[in-house]
């Protein structure tokens, strides 16, 4: 008698949790249960997109660099930025910044100057995007198509990295 009633609990329990599964499967849409557990890990968690490539050797002088970095800002929907240029001995750098409770966002252009054989100075330009998502990851493959058609809008194909990782409270 006491082996039927654990045999009753653990079908109940297995009932249970192919109820929960089935639920789960259905609010995420999934057909697929290892996908129905982990989509809300992308939906919750923190991502990072990081976009890289060199612009050419053409010289941008500050007014250029910050209509360009206005631009970026004005694609990924930044509104409320700073820009400041840190200035090296052969190099400079551009960055328009905002931090705000969703994210973060910061663009540079980096400028490396270097003598040439005829003494004539060649500047290098490399663009730089970084977008912090915090508790919205499932915003990031959007945010990375944004920061490729930024990119390819200049000619540039960038290297560009996209990571998630855990809460904002876990940074």
């Amino acid at each position: 008698m006491k082996g039927r009633y654990i045999f009753g609990r653990a079908a109940i329990a297995a009932a249970v949790l192919l109820w929960i599964i089935n639920a789960l499967m259905w609010y995420t849409g999934s057909d697929n249960v290892v996908e129905a557990f982990t989509s809300n890990a992308e939906q919750y968690g923190n991502a990072r997109i990081i976009a890289q490539g060199k612009y050419g050797t053409v010289y941008l002088n500050d007014n250029a660099k910050a209509i360009i970095l206005e631009d970026m800002a004005d694609k990924i929907g930044a509104l409320r930025y700073t820009i400041e240029t840190k200035r090296g001995q052969d190099e400079q750098t551009t960055t328009l910044y905002q931090e705000g409770t969703n994210g973060s966002v910061e663009c540079s252009i980096q400028t490396i100057e270097s003598k040439a054989a005829d003494q004539s100075i060649k500047a290098e330009q490399y663009f730089t995007v970084i977008v912090d998502l915090y508790d919205c990851a499932q915003a990031a493959p959007g945010y990375a198509d944004i920061v490729d058609d930024i990119f390819a809008k200049y000619g540039i194909e960038p290297e560009t990295s996209l990571s998630y990782y855990g809460r904002k409270n876990e940074k």
